[in-house]
């Protein structure tokens, strides 16, 4: 709905994964194409972070009183 309304929230972590891992004494091979060497996921706390800043700058208004109370 922000895009919509043209805000741009930010919502992802890239996680760099290596190519190899080690558990106890065996060593296991993750990837052998660099395309798999990072993984984008969407984050509930860098969502939150960017919806703080937000209201923070005056842009969009915390609301969370109101929706605890509408329910």
């Amino acid at each position: 709905m922000a895009e919509l309304a043209g805000i741009r929230l930010e919502h992802e972590v890239t996680i760099e994964i290596p190519p190899r891992v080690t558990v106890g004494r065996k060593d296991y091979r993750l990837w052998t194409d660099p395309s798999y060497s990072r993984i984008t996921l969407s984050s509930p706390d860098v969502l939150e972070r960017s919806l703080r800043r937000l209201v923070g700058s005056g842009r969009a208004s915390d609301v969370l009183h109101w929706y605890l109370n509408e329910r």
